[in-house]
């Protein structure tokens, strides 16, 4: 049996056997079960504007994270000294997978009917 969850995006519940929300159309992918250098798993990825999907044999190597803020430096009329005023924030996700040849081949391509 599905566990249920509310989606993050519209709030609606959706079973998380799914791989996107009913009533959005949000895309879910769960990659909690992934270890760093742990078990090989495969990863399976569709390049709609060639037309393909990439299937490959690989390893999580790392997760990086980083979170950038821009600012913007503000003079007061009124005197005051000069100061900076948060914008914005980025968050950036690197994940680096390291590809496990598997019967002497990286990765299958196949080519997908339009």
């Amino acid at each position: 049996m599905s566990e249920n969850r509310n989606c993050p995006n519209c709030g609606a519940p959706y079973d998380v056997g799914l791989s996107k929300c009913p009533y959005c159309g949000t895309s879910y992918f769960d990659l909690s079960c992934l270890q760093i250098g742990n078990e090989p798993f495969y990863l399976k990825i569709k390049d709609s504007a060639r037309g393909i999907v990439f299937t490959q044999k690989c390893y999580l190597k790392n997760v990086d994270v980083s979170i950038e803020s821009h600012n913007t430096y503000v003079d007061s009329p009124l005197g005051y000294k000069p100061f900076a005023m948060c914008t914005s924030r980025d968050l950036t996700m690197d994940l680096s997978l390291e590809a496990v040849a598997e019967n002497d081949k990286l990765m299958t391509v196949i080519k997908e009917e339009v």
